[in-house]
Parts: structure tokens; C-alpha cells; sequence
């Protein structure tokens, strides 16, 4: 956002390519100091009083109106106005935001201070400012005494600026900021907040500590997980993994058996039945033996059913193998409640 001074008018321009500056402010006077910080305005403009000696009123005026919006006019609003007691200098020179306050001095010996814009004090006086540097908290300005006779000589005062603000400077309030800040109530209700905002319920708390965490935080009910493995990634709902091993990594096991087998082994055999052969000798003793044979085919008798029965274990075989994967212990708890 950039700000013109013309005379008694202020231009503002959110795009200076383009030359796109719009009035947003008519002052009954020269405007002679504008300053723009933390989304508040505050400009001071000078009216000429016809007397004797001849002098100006000051006015200051604060916006704090000032969106991003180009089509949005800022609202003015008259906070302070004053007369100078020194006309030597008849324009106000300085106006700037130094450590979160509006410094406004010049004018003679005037010197005005604001946190916000709104409420204005005289704080000290100075011989006609004519520069000022800020460094270090330190406020330097480059001054010119009043007597004539020192018309061409340069002095420079030092100004602390923190000793001009009564409120930091006060020892009563900052005691009392430290030891608000120092409260052990006053952060650990500050921490139990913030952590309990960390770990709702439903949470999970890690750690080498086994410490219970409603010890350790002050809330909730904690339930601590053991002989359980959590398994993290980094995306969700993915699946995989396999149960399948070869049989060469199975552990040492048997197995028991038990088996019958069904009745079988019934049959017979053939041979040839020689009961119906007869032999003789002829009526002459010199004649061969005579045989008469009437020999037939028989069977022998059925038999030779039976079953079998077989129990007991297989021999041991495979090879021991751990299935452990790498891990490192912790102690972990869920909170319930």
C-alpha cells in the first residue's frame, strides 16, 4: 500500500504500475506527517492561526479502517489537537512506530507518545527537533537551541525510549507481569490445555519412559498395550503380507497317525486231484506195469481275508528358525477417558 501527500489532501494506491491512486482524505490543513503500521494510520495536519506571534494548531487523525479492499473509503477520526508553545519551527516533523508505539514530536518542544493511536500525552520536551534516529531502544535527536545566540549549532539529545512509556516503565505492573508468567499454576494449567488438546481421546503416547501419562500430564485415563506389535505406515487401508512358508524353514514338528485298512486277502488255489489213478500188473510178470488213470482238476478251500492297522508318529524333520522381526522396546498406553 503506498500514500501520497499532497498539501492538504493523502492519496493511497494499491498499484503503482498502473497509477491507480484514489483521495482518501481532505484535512482541514497542511498535512505535514504520515505514518502507516500494524493496520492503523495516523497523520497530523496544521492549521495557521492569524496572531500574534503567528502559529499552527495540530490536529491528529487515526484510521484504523484499512482493509485490502480498494473500493473501501477509511473512516478519519480526530484524536488529539494542540498549539504548539514554540513556533520557531512551524511544521511538525516527525511522526513514526517505534517497538509497538506512535512517537509524534516537533513543533518546538512538543513531544507526544501512543500505544494505539487514540490517546496521546505529553512525555517530555525537546528544543526544536529537527532529526531523529532509532537504534538499539535508543532514540537519538539531533536538536537546535532556542536562544539566538546558538542560532548555528547542533546538539544532540538522547532519549530512551522505554523511559517514555509508563505503563513498561512501571515497576508494580512489570513485577506483576513476571510473576504471572512466573505462576507454576498459571503454565501448567496452560500445558494441560495444550496437551490435552495434542492427545484427545483415543490417542496414543509412546515413550522409553515408563512413566503413566496421566502422571506425567495431570489427565485422562491411560491404558498401557504390551505384547503387541503397532504396525505404522504411511498410507492407509493398503494390504499385504503372506502366511506361506517352504517346508525347508518349518520348525521341528511330527505328526500322529492313525489308519486302518479295509477287510481283503481272500482267495484259493488250483491243483490237479491224482486220487483217480490206478496201476496193476499184467497176469505175466514180465509185462510193464499197467496204470489207468482218471485225474480231474480241484480246487483248494477259500480263505485269507484280514486288514491292517497302523498308528503312531513321522520322524522329526525341518529346521528351527526365528521369525521375530528387528524391534526395539517401548512402553506405550491408549487414552480411554
Amino acid at each position: 500500500m503506498c500514500f501520497i501527500l499532497q498539501n492538504d489532501k493523502i492519496y493511497r494506491s494499491y498499484s503503482i504500475p498502473f497509477g491507480r491512486f484514489e483521495q482518501i482524505f481532505q484535512a482541514d490543513g497542511d498535512i505535514e506527517a504520515l505514518c502507516y503500521a500494524s493496520n492503523v494510520c495516523v497523520l497530523v495536519s496544521g492549521s495557521m492561526l492569524y496572531s500574534y506571534p503567528v502559529s499552527y494548531n495540530r490536529h491528529i487523525y487515526l484510521s484504523q479502517d484499512f482493509s485490502q479492499d480498494p473500493e473501501k473509503t477509511p473512516n478519519w477520526e480526530l484524536v488529539y489537537s494542540f498549539t504548539p508553545k514554540f513556533t520557531r519551527n512551524y511544521r511538525f516533523t516527525n511522526l513514526f512506530y517505534i517497538d509497538g508505539y506512535f512517537i509524534a514530536f516537533g513543533c518546538g518542544d512538543l513531544v507526544n507518545i501512543s500505544s494505539d493511536g487514540k490517546n496521546w500525552s505529553e512525555i517530555t520536551k525537546f528544543q526544536d527537533v529537527k532529526k531523529a534516529i532509532f537504534k538499539n531502544n535508543m532514540l537519538i535527536l539531533m536538536t537546535r537551541p532556542i536562544l539566538t545566540s546558538y542560532t548555528i549549532s547542533i546538539l544532540y539529545n538522547k532519549f530512551n525510549i522505554h523511559n517514555g512509556l509508563k505503563k513498561k516503565a512501571d515497576k508494580e505492573w512489570v513485577n506483576t507481569e513476571l510473576k504471572k508468567k512466573a505462576d507454576k499454576e498459571w503454565v501448567n494449567t496452560k500445558l494441560n490445555t495444550m496437551f490435552e488438546m495434542i492427545y484427545p481421546i483415543g490417542s496414543i503416547y509412546t515413550s522409553m519412559n515408563s512413566t503413566n501419562p496421566s502422571t506425567l500430564f495431570g489427565f485422562g485415563t491411560w491404558q498401557q498395550i504390551t505384547d503387541r506389535f503397532l504396525y505404522c505406515t504411511n498410507s492407509s487401508k493398503q494390504t499385504g503380507g503372506s502366511k506361506t512358508i517352504t517346508g525347508e524353514n518349518l520348525p521341528a514338528h511330527s505328526h500322529y497317525v492313525n489308519l486302518n485298512t479295509t477287510e481283503a486277502g481272500w482267495h484259493k488255489h488250483r491243483y490237479w486231484d491224482w486220487s483217480g489213478m490206478t496201476k496193476g500188473k499184467g497176469y505175466d510178470v514180465k509185462d510193464d506195469v499197467k496204470f489207468a488213470i482218471n485225474c480231474y482238476w480241484n480246487d483248494t478251500q477259500g480263505s485269507g481275508n484280514h486288514t491292517h492297522n497302523v498308528s503312531g508318529y513321522t520322524q522329526t524333520t525341518g529346521q528351527s528358525k526365528d521369525y521375530m522381526p528387528p524391534y526395539m522396546t517401548v512402553y506405550a498406553w491408549y487414552r480411554v477417558q
